[in-house]
């Protein structure tokens, strides 16, 4: 008569490495296997264990009936950037496998962080007429590993604006920002723009900014009276000469003092003639 053996445990694994892939220092990565008995008698998992450091297991120790299953969640909390490997290994009853060897691996790296980067230490309008708008950019560009946060654009330059003033740049990206000024008031006027932001080395990016607001010159040949402003009287001299071929009203030099002439006159109108 043929024996019928005992019964017995049987461990399956079907992993035969645990790779965590790439994980940010001071995250804790997470990996599971599957641990099953095939046999016809109850497993026990006597222990689970590892060379690496820091490694832990939700459970070490535990009993599977045959033909059951039972997840196993290990976690490894980084605290050092570093490629780290070596072994898990199961112990159970099973009589023809008493220890069950899985390779792990993981590379934890420094963690992401953005890096703002903007080449323009200073933002000079140069010279604008008063009641001119002009504009003016700068780049705000990424150089780290992480999202770069721009949380405000300001300055102490009254009239300043800025768009967009809050955005958000990915790892190697970039974005330009438009500076407009109106020119209200004649003056020079200097101060500051400050950038923040969520980079951990830098929350705050200051440049330069300087505009000269001026009023505009009038044309001379506008200034009928040689008062050095065109104004009302100007304009009372200007009205006395239309239609007529006066060249001292002629500005456009045309030969005849017209509707181009005086369109001429009202863009140096309330201004002053330089020098």
């Amino acid at each position: 008569l043929a024996q019928i053996p005992p019964p017995a445990p049987t461990i399956a694994v079907p992993q035969t490495a645990v790779d965590f892939g790439t994980i940010d220092a001071g995250q804790t990565g997470q990996q599971t296997i599957t641990i099953t008995n095939t046999g016809t008698a109850p497993l026990e998992i006597t222990g689970i264990e590892s060379d690496v450091p820091g490694l832990t297991f939700d459970t070490t120790m535990f009993t599977l009936a045959p033909d059951s299953s039972a997840t196993v969640t290990i976690a490894f909390p980084s605290s050092t950037a570093g490629t780290f490997s070596g072994n898990i290994t199961i112990s159970s009853n099973d009589p023809n496998s008493a220890t069950q060897t899985l390779s792990v691996s993981i590379i934890v790296q420094s963690p992401s962080a953005p890096a703002i980067s903007v080449p323009q230490t200073a933002v000079n309008f140069g010279t604008i007429d008063v009641g001119q708008t002009r504009e003016q950019t700068i780049t705000v560009a990424n150089t780290g590993t992480g999202p770069l946060e721009i949380t405000g654009i300001e300055s102490d330059v009254s009239g300043l604006t800025f768009e967009p003033s809050m955005f958000t740049v990915e790892p190697n990206g970039s974005q330009t920002v438009t500076i407009r000024f109106p020119g209200s008031t004649a003056g020079t006027l200097s101060g500051n723009i400050t950038i923040s932001s969520n980079d951990p080395n830098s929350a705050t990016q200051t440049l330069s900014v300087s505009i000269i607001v001026k009023v505009s010159s009038a044309n001379p040949r506008a200034d009928f009276n040689g008062d050095k402003q065109v104004n009302i009287t100007d304009f009372l001299l200007f009205v006395e000469a239309f239609g007529s071929t006066n060249p001292k009203f002629d500005i456009d030099g045309d030969g005849a003092v017209g509707i181009t002439d005086f369109l001429l006159f009202v863009e140096s109108f309330g201004k002053t003639v330089d020098g």
